[in-house]
């Protein structure tokens, strides 16, 4: 019984920041106390109760000690407070040694992935879900920016959906849904490629659209929503159409912005509303700056409006 008590307590202590000689100093003062409670005719759970279940005596020892957990977690928020500093000396040595403005912005997003990964699950495809659309964004900017590869460069934020279904426990849904968008995929390709007709092509992508209704996972309805609903399908319409007539792929995505921002503008309180836009906002005027009139070297300011604004509103 002693050793069971004094392997509990051993196992629980070992969840905290405790030297090796903290540990055993402990164990023998337990181990001491228990024998002289047997010395005095007490039986063992006598000596249990009287000294206190390994629970209570981690709980009051624990005072003194920081659980390992608590202390990676606060390590790891240190990281993720630094992150906007060393995002912004870093971009603005790359620009000014390198000019490097345009396409190195994306650095910004290092602060919510690192985020993202501080505060990761064990869970490794929940992970990914949620690095996504980050995932897809570098992807997308950099094969644009560097190949000219605007479309079909854009496909790559199929990645977005294809990991979220990975999470269903549903393993054929799931593989029929990911088996339709790479048959949607392979059909605007071959259209685009082989005969220029990428229009005609993206009309695939009703395939995996298609496939979510019949399966239920995709529901069409009218009610509370609408307006975030028609602003998807907006910003679908207005991004391929101008991008297949107009070549815009390079700047029109920003058109997407308008989905959360809808959204925000719809169902948040009047006095989060302006917090809450800001980081769209921000990215709007930084790209356009960038984009149209090459101010890269500058435009980076504007983020500085998340803060300012966050400020001025709680002051």
């Amino acid at each position: 019984m002693k050793n069971k008590y004094l392997r509990e307590i051993k196992e629980k202590l070992l969840a905290y920041e405790i030297t090796t000689t903290e540990l055993n100093d402990i164990l023998s003062d337990y181990d001491q106390m228990f024998d002289d409670g047997l010395e005095k005719g007490l039986s063992d759970q006598e000596v249990i109760d009287f000294l206190g279940n390994p629970e209570k005596v981690v709980r009051e020892l624990s005072e003194s000690y920081i659980l390992k957990s608590e202390n990676k977690h606060r390590y790891s928020n240190k990281i993720v407070a630094l992150m906007p500093f060393l995002t912004t000396v870093t971009y603005v040595i790359l620009g000014l040694y390198f000019d490097l403005w345009h396409p190195m912005w994306l650095i910004f997003l290092l602060i919510p992935v690192v985020a993202i990964i501080s505060n990761a699950r064990t869970n490794i495809i929940q992970t990914l879900t949620a690095l996504s659309p980050f995932i897809a964004t570098v992807t997308f900017i950099l094969l644009g920016t560097y190949l000219n590869a605007w479309n079909p460069a854009w496909l790559v934020f199929l990645i977005i959906p294809v990991l979220g279904v990975l999470n269903s426990k549903d393993f054929w849904k799931s593989f029929g849904f990911i088996v339709t968008i790479l048959m949607a995929c392979f059909i605007y390709l071959y259209a685009g490629y082989a005969y220029n007709a990428w229009g005609q092509g993206a009309l695939a992508f009703f395939l995996p659209f298609a496939y979510g209704i019949l399966t239920n996972d995709i529901k069409v309805s009218f009610g509370k929503g609408l307006l975030v609903k028609i602003t998807v399908v907006l910003s679908l319409i207005i991004y391929f159409v101008f991008g297949f007539f107009f070549n815009t792929w390079g700047y029109l995505w920003m058109i997407f912005l308008a989905i959360p921002m809808v959204s925000i503008i719809r169902y948040s309180g009047k006095n989060a509303r302006l917090v809450a836009l800001m980081p769209f906002i921000s990215t709007i005027i930084f790209f356009c700056l960038g984009y149209f009139f090459g101010l890269w070297a500058i435009s980076w300011i504007a983020f500085l409006l998340i803060p300012v604004v966050a400020i001025i509103k709680n002051a």
